[in-house]
């Protein structure tokens, strides 16, 4: 047993300054990106369901003539 006073052991972080150098300018992009997860879907929905709907395509002469949707 120790005697007079607990001694713990201490962590001294040393820092790689080349290293936070290095990723310093980029550490914000990770924060921009996730809120753009949320636009990126709702995109990707409106899409889908844009091209999902049903179309009656009019076609004279071998030409698409007039585009109706139907419902």
């Amino acid at each position: 047993m120790m005697r007079g006073g607990s001694h713990l052991p201490v962590w001294i972080a040393v820092g790689n300054g080349a290293k936070k150098e290095r990723w310093g300018s980029r550490s914000g992009l990770p924060e921009i990106w996730i809120h753009a997860i949320p636009l990126l879907l709702l995109l990707c929905f409106f899409i889908l369901w844009w091209m999902s709907r049903p179309v009656n395509v009019e076609i004279k002469d071998g030409r698409i003539v007039d585009i109706h949707a139907s419902y």
